[in-house]
């Protein structure tokens, strides 16, 4: 009623100068007609500019509760964007005829969609031909219910690169549908939500295989041991078949105690309880000392050559030494039992000018690693070559020690092959900010060799 107060004035107004005007023409004739037109104009203008006056102060009044508002939509619009944004879950929704409506930035990279452009509008199916998805997005709608389903989503391209490697996907999704309340309870659309549970399913696929893998390693030197002393409890009359039977079993034993002591040295990197008891040490010389405990291993091997080359002195560092020290003779020993015959291994200690990182590299000239083994070689008990690991009395640990006791460190590893020309590991570690240490120069890098 406020709203049509304005103009309710100026219509009375209006019909008012009007007839005032023609009861002045009636009463006095002609000549006051131009006298009651003027006042008629007059009034109708006086009218007009109150009303102007009227309407532009209620609209002013309703326009600040209304500004109000609409700024708090904005603040709620944005802070609905941030946490869709911010979410882990993906997050689809899309109307009644399978047309996208939103999908946050997690939903895209589950699903292979587009990183970047607008998806409002485009159908579905021209995004995805995922069988599973379409079909219990569209059972949601159809049917108005709520629906769960996992979902397997292989990409069409793999590659080996552990930073942008492709794999099978597992994401546990869960779709609901929505009504619209204004339009009568009408079903406007679904909700689909999904759950990325690829590294849950890594997780328990590691542990299933970590569990068949431990019970393989121990049964076997068990087996052995069982059957030894099964042959030896009936009685043996060679004293030199005795000796050799008891020989085989002591073997067996220790093998059993070098996988309980490295399951147990392996329990304990992986405590995030357990700290390392950290000192000043200087990496030169750790590496020094795991070269010479792997010396007479190398000269067993009958390798051409066995080479350390220091190109850092006094590298200082925070760490564990005994630790260090097995982590670098892990690596060698490596090297060594997966060299070829009259093979070399060289181990070098070097630093970056540009980030003073210490850097400790074993180079062998084996057998390689195949690139479809790359990405699981930490892994504990995965051996790339089973046979030869447990020819050589490998507990298929090492490098799985190797890495837990870089990241006690801080360090990173990584490791470069080439299947029949060689494997490179690499052990970087960032020097102490109280460190400013300079590498040597190259002619003057100590070398020892066989």
């Amino acid at each position: 009623m406020l709203q049509k107060k304005p103009f309710v004035l100026l219509f009375l107004f209006a019909c008012a100068s009007v007839l005032l005007s023609v009861g002045l023409v009636y009463a006095y004739g002609n000549r006051f007609a131009t006298l009651a037109a003027a006042l008629a104009f007059f009034l109708i203008g006086c009218a007009t500019v109150r009303a102007w006056q009227i309407t532009r102060r209620h609209v002013e009044d309703s326009a600040v509760p209304l500004m109000k508002q609409i700024g708090e939509l904005q603040v709620e619009l944005s802070g609905h964007k941030a946490i869709l944004s911010a979410m882990e879950e993906g997050v689809l929704v899309i109307d009644a005829e399978k047309t996208v409506l939103m999908a946050n930035a997690a939903a895209r990279k589950i699903l292979g969609f587009p990183l970047d452009g607008n998806l409002t509008g485009r159908p579905l199916i021209e995004l995805t031909r995922q069988p599973e998805l379409l079909g219990n997005i569209g059972l949601s709608i159809s049917a108005s219910q709520t629906c769960s389903f996992e979902l397997q989503l292989t990409p069409a391209k793999r590659t080996h690169d552990e930073n942008s490697r492709a794999m099978t996907r597992y994401v546990l999704a869960r779709c609901a549908p929505f009504k619209n309340e204004a339009q009568g309870q009408q079903l406007s659309g679904a909700v689909a939500v999904f759950h990325d549970i690829t590294e849950l399913r890594r997780l328990e696929r590691m542990r299933t295989e970590f569990v068949a893998n431990v019970s393989h390693e121990l049964r076997t030197p068990l087996t052995s041991l069982m059957g030894y002393l099964e042959t030896l409890h009936e009685g043996l009359n060679d004293p030199e078949e005795t000796k050799n039977f008891l020989l085989v079993c002591r073997r067996q034993a220790e093998r059993l105690s070098r996988i309980v002591e490295d399951l147990l040295r392996l329990s304990r990197l992986e405590n995030p309880q357990q700290d390392i008891a950290a000192t000043d040490i200087d990496l030169a010389e750790v590496v020094q000392m795991a070269v010479e405990q792997c010396r007479p291993a190398a000269e067993d091997r009958g390798l051409n050559a066995y080479e350390l080359e220091l190109g850092a002195r006094h590298a200082i560092i925070r760490g564990d030494r005994g630790l260090l020290v097995q982590a670098v003779a892990n690596l060698i020993e490596n090297a060594i039992n997966y060299n070829r015959d009259k093979g070399k291994v060289q181990v070098r200690l070097a630093r970056h000018e540009a980030t003073n990182a210490l850097e400790v590299s074993i180079s062998d000239s084996g057998i390689g690693i195949p690139p479809e083994a790359m990405e699981r070689i930490f892994e504990r008990f995965y051996r790339v070559d089973k046979a030869r690991s447990r020819e050589q009395g490998g507990t298929g640990l090492g490098l799985a020690i190797v890495k837990h006791i870089a990241l006690a460190h801080g360090a990173s590893i990584h490791v470069e092959s080439e299947v029949d020309t060689g494997t490179t590991f690499y052990l970087r570690f960032k020097a102490p900010a109280h460190h400013s240490g300079r590498s040597g120069p190259a002619n003057a890098a100590a070398r020892s060799a066989l």
